[in-house]
């Protein structure tokens, strides 16, 4: 099959982000398949020289990246903006390159339904959505997106995609039944999960920086990620505020957002010398940092709605073999109770996020059982050489029989 992959947010394995479009890409070519990745420069870095649209390739990945000057330090309109200029240049991309058997195509941003929705009504060409995340839901449930015109419209171009899609992926059983229970598309909704790089992050060793920052007696507590409203950061600093006089718990926050110049201003004012803080580090670098750690922390502001997201750091833990805790729960506490790889708390209850750091302090036999459990996880459930059959059926399913392909032509 010829493939056009089209995600905003495309990162190589050096990255910053994960690369479950980078590993399933290579799985597709080393298949036989033609793929062609078209992304933007959000986390595709493009040469000084480059032009508007740059073409490469990336470890045997062809790689279509149009420069439309996106960054995830931008304000929340500011990103709309660049995401409808990425979703311009993409549409005039499809409707003028060499037609492809299917277009593959990542949501969020949910503007990246608007390419693929002309291609498909200006050229026949099929396509499959993949929904990591459900927009407009998402950002509404978090008071991200307040006005309700704009909600309506992005209710309204989700919708659009849900119908035109020949196929549907979702990541997560709550985004499946979501999808669903707006129009009757069980037949054409798969579920396709999130992604482990076991390969990365089995290599990962944080002894130098353990003797580094003297951590050898530490209990080191990681939470790595953007640094921005939703994060909830918030409970792990008040954690860190009662644990003040107790030498062996360190917290330690990895990241850059919006919001950090909040959070640095917090932790000065309440005289937080247990909370050590670094900037984001390149994912190539991440496993050394994960590795370092005794327990990855993941948080969330009391939402509701984000209990039942993807967060792509819960499968960077499991990868490392990081017992994990959760300041939530939903299916990510169901998930890793169920196999003993860490952790969930109840949502806004935060005396028991707190109980659970410290009895874990004070189990390490019980936090190398779970992270060897996390570990097992990560190379089972979690693999992508588990989900890449699903994926090619999928996409074989979307595209045309090969004589509606050269009639098409």
């Amino acid at each position: 099959m010829r493939i056009v992959y089209l995600d905003a947010d495309f990162a190589c394995a050096a990255g910053e982000t994960g690369p479950r479009s980078f590993a399933f890409a290579r799985r597709l070519i080393a298949r036989g398949h033609e793929v062609t990745m078209l992304t933007s420069d959000r986390q595709f870095a493009l040469p000084a020289d480059a032009g508007r649209v740059h073409r490469t390739a990336v470890d045997g990945v062809p790689v279509v990246a149009i420069r439309v000057g996106l960054h995830r330090r931008e304000s929340t309109m500011g990103r709309l903006r660049h995401h409808l200029r990425f979703a311009a240049a993409s549409a005039r991309y499809l409707l003028r390159c060499d037609p492809p058997d299917v277009i593959y195509v990542t949501s969020p941003p949910i503007s990246a339904v608007i390419p693929v929705l002309l291609a498909k009504g200006f050229r026949r060409l099929p396509f499959v959505l993949e929904v990591r995340e459900v927009w407009p839901e998402v950002p509404h449930g978090i008071d991200l997106l307040r006005s309700r015109l704009l909600v309506f419209l992005l209710r309204r171009l989700a919708l659009l995609g849900y119908r035109a899609a020949s196929r549907i992926v979702a990541l997560t059983d709550p985004a499946v039944h979501h999808i669903q229970a707006d129009i009757p598309l069980t037949p054409k909704v798969t579920k396709i999960a999130a992604c482990c790089d076991v390969e990365l992050f089995g290599r990962g060793d944080g002894t130098a920086i353990r003797a580094k920052h003297g951590w050898a007696d530490k209990f080191v507590c990681l939470h790595v990620g953007p640094m921005i409203r939703s994060a909830g950061i918030e409970d792990i600093l008040r954690v860190a505020d009662v644990l003040r006089e107790d030498e062996q718990f360190v917290f330690w926050l990895v990241g850059g957002g919006d919001h950090r110049r909040e959070i640095e201003r917090n932790i000065r004012d309440r005289e937080l010398h247990n909370v050590v803080l670094w900037d984001t580090v390149p994912r190539a670098r991440l496993p050394d940092v994960i590795a370092a750690a005794d327990l990855g922390l993941l948080t969330v502001r009391r939402y509701r709605v984000l209990e039942q997201t993807s967060g792509e750091r819960l499968f960077d833990f499991l990868a490392a073999g990081k017992p994990v805790l959760l300041n939530y729960s939903g299916w990510q506490r169901d998930l890793i109770e169920q196999h003993g790889a860490g952790l969930g708390t109840t949502l806004g209850e935060h005396g028991e996020f707190f109980e659970s750091i410290c009895r874990l302090c004070d189990q390490p036999d019980r936090r190398a059982e779970m992270g060897r459990n996390a570990r097992r996880l990560a190379e089972t459930l979690f693999h992508p050489d588990r989900w890449v059959d699903r994926l090619e059926e999928v996409l074989r399913a979307a595209a045309p029989a090969p004589d509606a392909t050269d009639a098409r032509g």
